[in-house]
């Protein structure tokens, strides 16, 4: 598609939109002079030179006009999520266009023609799926204002970012302000987007595929999806607030967040969605992932296992995303240096996926499979020893049916960088705990991130 439209294949502007959107949704390579952002910019730019960000002048809907309102509103969701999901500036000024909002009249809902039903897919289905993009696109609105009360492109003068790019990627991301916002402005966001989520009906609200009874697996995608960006919102909202749990609410809110999210991971990849989920799943993966590992530290055997399970569910969904979105590679590589970080040991395949995860004696893994610690020149590593014992569980119970740590045996005798020793790194940049040939990432994934362990996270 991107080899078409170099060579100006295609004429019609409304045709180029569609798909340099396409292109937008696919491409979030970090660094690429080509990627997410270049394509939005295009997308932008062609939609208002149709005018799709004005109002149409005539009163009655013709098939263009509502066409013309979806795309430009899938140009103002997809901005959104770049900013919220990849830390990027807001291109479209919610005060420079006056399109109206999207009504279930500007979809083309209709019964598919007979000998060509679809047994996933009827017209109940479209009509979800349309309900569930008018509501993306309310709760967008309510992003911009997160975003913005939050969030500047102007750099504070105490930044220690210290990453330049050749490709101006440095100079569109967004930092969060010197100035805090005033309490009760947060609380009237949060409010906002509880009464949002208050409002959807309950066949719209994601839940587990037993109980929710979807007849659609795209309806469930869907709703995960709007599901996610919601706690993203949500997290966004409070993480700035976070900085050393001095604020009770907003780290009750991050910790809610970062739950909600691994919730869905676990029950979209059983199911085998998760391979359907968009891009931003992947970014929407680091908040949660970083507020989890903070907490691993206090916390008891018990609680440890269903924490290194959400972990784990995490791993898998990045895995699975990472076949169909080119930064998925990238992403991978981050949750392993927050791993490494946090002192968590990662169980690989021999194609070095993800079968488990272990921290501090205690692991998990779903695979039928025991493993071995073995030393190497880079560190440690799991090894398959036996592939007919029982699978690895979180934990194990004693006498009183109480849970119990699992011995690791060498594990705890490892020598790994803990928290205590962290204090001289530079956590506000990840330049400083990323390879020399990386330093781009950290414009890849949510702007800047504070991996301040375990004291604050501040991430986009």
């Amino acid at each position: 598609m991107e080899v078409l439209y170099n060579f100006d294949v295609e004429s019609d502007k409304v045709a180029l939109i569609q798909s340099v959107l396409l292109l937008a949704n696919w491409n979030e390579t970090p660094g690429d002079n080509k990627g997410a952002w270049h394509w939005m910019g295009v997308a932008i730019s062609l939609a208002q030179t149709l005018g799709m960000h004005r109002k149409s002048e005539s009163k009655a809907q013709s098939h263009e006009s509502k066409l013309y309102k979806r795309i430009w509103w899938s140009c103002y969701f997809r901005d959104r999520m770049l900013a919220i999901a990849m830390g990027r500036l807001l291109r479209i000024r919610d005060s420079e266009f006056d399109t109206p909002p999207l009504t279930l009249e500007d979809f083309d809902i209709v019964d598919l023609p007979h000998g060509l039903e679809n047994p996933f897919m009827d017209r109940n289905d479209l009509t979800i799926l349309a309900n569930l993009c008018i509501k993306a696109m309310e709760l967008c609105k309510l992003v911009t204002g997160v975003i913005e009360l939050h969030f500047s492109v102007i750099q504070p003068e105490d930044s220690t970012s210290r990453a330049k790019e050749n490709n101006g990627m440095t100079a569109t991301m967004v930092f969060i302000k010197q100035s805090p916002p005033e309490e009760h402005m947060l609380q009237w966001y949060d409010e906002k987007l509880k009464l949002w989520h208050s409002t959807l009906p309950s066949s719209y609200i994601y839940g587990a595929s037993s109980v929710q009874g979807y007849r659609s697996p795209c309806v469930m995608v869907n709703a995960a999806s709007l599901h996610l960006i919601f706690w993203a919102a949500v997290s966004a909202l409070h993480r700035p607030r976070f900085e050393g749990r001095q604020n009770v609410i907003s780290a009750s809110r991050v910790e809610e967040a970062a739950l909600e999210v691994l919730k869905v991971d676990r029950e979209m990849h059983k199911t085998g969605l998760d391979q359907y989920l968009p891009a931003t799943g992947i970014p929407f993966q680091f908040p949660a992932f970083i507020t989890l590992t903070q907490g691993l530290k206090n916390q008891k055997a018990a609680g440890i296992a269903k924490t290194l399970e959400a972990l784990y569910y995490c791993f898998k969904v990045v895995e699975t995303l990472r076949k169909s979105f080119v930064g998925g590679d990238s992403a991978i590589k981050f949750l392993m240096l927050i791993a490494q970080k946090a002192d968590i040991i990662l169980l690989l395949n021999q194609d070095t996926t993800i079968c488990g995860i272990a921290y501090q004696g205690t692991y998990y893994s779903p695979e039928n499979d025991e493993y071995s610690l073995h030393s190497t020149s880079s560190g440690f590593e799991f090894v398959e020893v036996a592939s007919h014992q029982p699978p690895c569980e979180p934990a194990l119970e004693n006498d009183l049916g109480l849970p119990m740590t699992r011995d690791m045996g060498p594990i705890n005798d490892l020598v790994a960088p803990s928290f205590d020793q962290m204090d001289a790194i530079d956590w506000s940049n990840l330049t400083d705990i990323l390879p020399p040939w990386n330093t781009d990432f950290e414009f890849s994934f949510g702007g800047s991130v504070n991996l301040g362990f375990p004291q604050d996270v501040e991430m986009i």
